[in-house]
């Protein structure tokens, strides 16, 4: 057993939390009101396998509407490669939650377990979009931006048509 596999996310470890996911009934089907105001995480299956998982931490509405973000009307819930898969495919999802409070202690806990759980399942649409944030993360920002360079308008002084050779293959 990892030192890792250890820690506590509240008075849990990420083993002891993983046995609390809950299967909706319905899944994206339709507005859960019973998720309203519970903290947590979410994850999304496709025949089985875990595709995704993320957080509904939000004070306001909690696991409830983060999952609504996914089928309402409006684009919040897809601005991002993760979300336009989940709504591209919400009928053929099974969703999961795994309610870890309804507090601020709560939302902190959950936003703390997300990174462990997706280490843990390796959802295949949440591992690239983490790929990507490290690569972005890698990328050397310059101290000093570079003078942008300008193409050469001017003319070439005594160059006759005669003077240009053809590249030789």
């Amino acid at each position: 057993m990892k030192t890792n596999e250890l820690q506590l996310y509240g008075d849990k470890t990420r083993a002891e939390w993983d046995r609390f996911w809950v299967r909706i009934a319905g899944g994206l089907e339709a507005y859960q009101p019973d998720l309203r105001y519970k903290v947590g995480l979410y994850r999304v299956l496709l025949n089985g396998v875990v595709m995704a998982i993320g957080t509904g931490t939000d004070k306001g509405g909690g696991l409830a509407k983060r999952l609504s973000d996914f089928i309402r009307a409006s684009w919040s819930g897809r601005n991002h490669y993760v979300g336009r898969l989940i709504y591209e495919n919400r009928h053929r999802l099974t969703v999961e939650v795994l309610i870890v409070g309804s507090d601020k202690e709560a939302r902190e806990i959950a936003r703390a377990l997300k990174k462990p759980m997706v280490h843990h399942h390796r959802p295949e649409w949440t591992i690239p979009s983490l790929r990507a944030q490290k690569v972005k993360a890698r990328v050397k920002v310059r101290a000093k931006p570079r003078k942008p360079t300008r193409p050469y308008l001017g003319v070439v002084p005594d160059l006759k048509l005669s003077d240009i050779q053809p590249l030789s293959g």
